[in-house]
């Protein structure tokens, strides 16, 4: 299949593992000439993984529905059909926006994207601030390894047995404990978990990159604006009107393209979040939810072989809510920080150089740039919540608050 590559301003190559993990499940959007039918066979293939996930999805629900009275078993059900439900949404925003995901992309590593040749400090900064991604799809995987593992340890027990376990709490239409349909039924199953943890792992990963670089990219320019007048003013020496002149011309000149570029940047920011509005809103919705529900079935049977699933599951998503409201929170204050950066560029010093009408220029360029910086640039979900450590906070503090009234709904049953 020919995949989209991104590609930097220097005509670099850009590969990461998380891109593959698109690729696998063949949301990555192909090159935007590829031929048709590779187009076709893409959107095949892509249909046949929803259709495992509708048909877990229908298991998921037929088991809380048969179990609807046992609220612990509910709740274990209940995590299995939420996670399947933010990967459906998902999938469904991948496969119809994939060409805006495609223009997205390109545009980050063209415009955005800061590599080790332009500023090597910064790039490393990015990738370190990158590791919580890694360390949230590690907990991922663990989460399954430890779901495929109790499910083979039981097996292995007895192979024999007529109520074999499934991956997750699920209840079918069929006969799903025969040999060839029990084998059937926890490969598309597995294959569909898998798929989940990779599809948010990817798409997390590829909004902490662009978040992390959009940042840096703030900071470059709270930086240039903070040596604007020194590198407009080259030397103090021989002041007279015509150097005045040339000193006051080349900040206001250097002073547009900060502004151009910070436009530019901005308007970057508001395409992302046009994009990832839908997937921020799905991971903070299910996962306020998700994260009560895994907190109260690890509570109610304890920790062991079988139940590390529902810990390392639970730290995964502590993770995932950490990490993209601490993106989004460090994003969100660097472009808040440009006002800041305009009104201590220095610029009162070239009142002296510049005639009235000059100044007044001047001025209004510097009260330009600080009134666009006042407008709050966040990524959102929908309207609904903002990326930011405050909001993040109070989604989990209510995902707290549901973990309680379970508890009470518990002890009450």
């Amino acid at each position: 299949m020919k995949f989209f590559i991104p590609t930097t301003a220097r005509g670099d190559k850009i590969e990461s593992i998380m891109f593959w993990l698109l690729k696998f499940n063949c949301v990555w959007p192909l090159a935007k000439y590829c031929p048709e039918y590779q187009n076709f066979i893409v959107n095949c293939l892509v249909w046949i993984l929803l259709s495992g996930f509708f048909a877990t999805f229908y298991a998921e629900y037929l088991f809380i529905k048969v179990n609807q009275k046992d609220i612990s078993q509910v709740a274990e059900g209940l995590c299995a059909l939420i996670i399947g439900t933010q990967g459906i949404v998902r999938v469904l925003h991948l496969i119809f926006r994939r060409n805006k995901m495609r223009d997205i992309l390109q545009k980050f590593y063209k415009q955005i994207y800061i590599d080790k040749i332009e500023n090597e400090k910064l790039h490393k900064n990015c990738e370190n601030s990158l590791r919580l991604v890694y360390f949230m799809t590690w907990s991922f995987l663990l989460t399954l390894f430890f779901i495929y593992l109790s499910a083979a340890i039981k097996v292995a027990r007895d192979p024999k047995s007529n109520s074999k376990p499934y991956l997750v709490k699920m209840e079918f239409f069929y006969n799903a404990q025969e040999p060839w349909k029990y084998a059937f039924t926890v490969i598309y199953t597995g294959y569909v978990g898998f798929c989940t943890a990779c599809i948010i792992s990817a798409e997390d990963f590829i909004v902490g990159t662009t978040l992390t670089h959009c940042a840096a990219r703030y900071s470059i320019l709270h930086e240039d604006l903070a040596q604007l007048y020194e590198k407009s003013l080259i030397t103090f020496t021989s002041l007279n009107q015509q150097k005045a002149d040339e000193i006051y011309d080349a900040f206001r000149a250097n002073l547009k393209v900060i502004i151009k570029k910070q436009q530019n940047l901005d308007k970057f920011f508001q395409e992302l979040q046009s994009f990832l509005s839908l997937p921020i809103f799905s991971l903070v919705l299910f996962g306020v939810f998700l994260m009560c529900t895994v907190a109260f079935a690890l509570q109610r049977n304890g920790l062991s072989l079988e139940t590390f699933r529902y810990f390392f599951w639970l730290v995964s998503i502590c993770l995932q809510f950490l990490m993209i409201g601490s993106f989004g929170q460090r994003c969100t204050d660097a472009a808040a920080q440009m006002s800041e950066s305009y009104y201590m560029c220095k610029w009162e010093f070239l009142l002296f150089y510049g005639d009235t009408k000059a100044n007044i220029r001047l001025i209004k360029d510097i009260s330009f740039g600080i009134y666009r910086s006042q407008k709050s640039l966040h990524l959102n979900g929908m309207n609904f919540i903002d990326l930011s450590s405050k909001s993040i906070g109070s989604a989990m503090s209510s995902s707290v608050s549901y973990f309680m009234f379970l508890n009470e709904m518990d002890k009450i049953g």
